[in-house]
């Protein structure tokens, strides 16, 4: 499939949506929420790659009106979204971002993820043309490796551009 002119040639893939303080700004990884803002940093870093940001489950799955993490059975039913905003968009490189997402999209497209030597050591696996990167999510980085958040930038960052 050739490229089209403004289409995005990298996915940032998180988990699910998340509630941000601003109407109407839900978004996946929205500006308005620590995550989201450390990623489009990033992505702006790399003049290069055009980023389409979106999650696996395209709901906000609440309990008792408290955020929870999506189900089995969510990410099975959203899987078929996400495929086919990879068949249509056709990026060159994915982020997954969250060992939960990793792991899923891991087990749904058969990727072979080698073993990391490191903490901050993202593995890449190969499906045809698309590289996937499997990394720390944001969140994680921000609120307990903050001193490593140079090298998680750098180490994204890096992938981008290779």
């Amino acid at each position: 499939m050739q490229r089209q002119r403004g289409q995005p040639d990298v996915f940032f893939t998180g988990l699910s949506a998340v509630p941000t303080s601003q109407p109407d700004h839900d978004e996946p990884f929205s500006s308005f929420t620590r995550s989201g803002s450390l990623l489009r940093q990033i992505a702006s870093e790399v003049v290069t790659a055009k980023v389409y940001y979106t999650n696996l489950v395209k709901c906000l799955p609440l309990r008792h009106d408290r955020i929870r993490y999506p189900l089995r059975a969510e990410l099975e039913l959203c899987f078929r979204y996400y495929r086919a905003e990879l068949a249509e968009l056709a990026p060159s490189k994915v982020v997954l971002f969250g060992k939960q997402v990793s792991d899923f999209i891991a087990d749904k497209l058969n990727l072979q993820f080698p073993r990391p030597r490191g903490d901050f050591d993202f593995p890449v696996a190969k499906l045809g043309a698309v590289e996937y990167l499997s990394a720390h999510h944001p969140s994680y980085v921000l609120v307990y490796k903050r001193r490593k958040l140079d090298l998680y930038k750098r180490r994204i960052r890096a992938f981008l551009m290779g």
